[in-house]
């Protein structure tokens, strides 16, 4: 019986480890799209600035910030128009990424949700074979049988 329930938990570890890789594919992906836009950012922000210390450099300090706002949504303005079709990439490859993400969380779901029922099907099983047949003298028996049970019902 101890042998059954560690071939379950070793069913389940490998099940935990097949997820746990999943969402740590999930999470680099994330900081990709998130160090892209940062970077963008700080592109727009070195553009504001070459605009302000190039073409504005004495202005009263008031003027100055109304400029470094005008200035920026211009900035930003100009490099939408300019990377128009990398703002479409992007917007497909974020859409593709909550695709698969919407995937891969089905697929986890599923599997743990596969595993449980074939868990409580064997664990059923077992006790069904032990109720039939006693198993306390020859236990390496049922464990063979419980295996052979195991690969039937995962064929199936």
């Amino acid at each position: 019986m101890n042998n059954i329930f560690g071939f379950f938990f070793i069913l389940l570890f490998f099940s935990i480890i097949q997820i746990v890789f999943l969402l740590f594919s999930k999470i680099i992906i994330i900081t990709f799209i998130i160090i892209y836009f940062l970077c963008f950012f700080i592109y727009i922000h070195k553009t504001v600035y070459r605009i302000i210390i190039v073409m504005i450099p004495r202005i009263p300090i008031i003027k100055k910030k109304v400029i470094f706002i005008v200035s920026y949504f211009y900035a930003v303005y100009k490099i939408i128009i300019i990377n128009i079709y990398t703002f479409i990439i992007i917007i497909i490859i974020v859409i593709i990424i909550i695709v698969t993400i919407i995937i891969v969380t089905i697929i986890i779901v599923t599997i743990i949700i596969v595993t449980i029922i074939i868990i409580i099907i064997i664990i059923i099983f077992m006790f069904i074979i032990n109720s039939i047949f006693i198993c306390t003298y020859r236990t390496s028996y049922c464990f063979y049988l419980y295996i052979f049970i195991f690969i039937f019902i995962t064929k199936i």
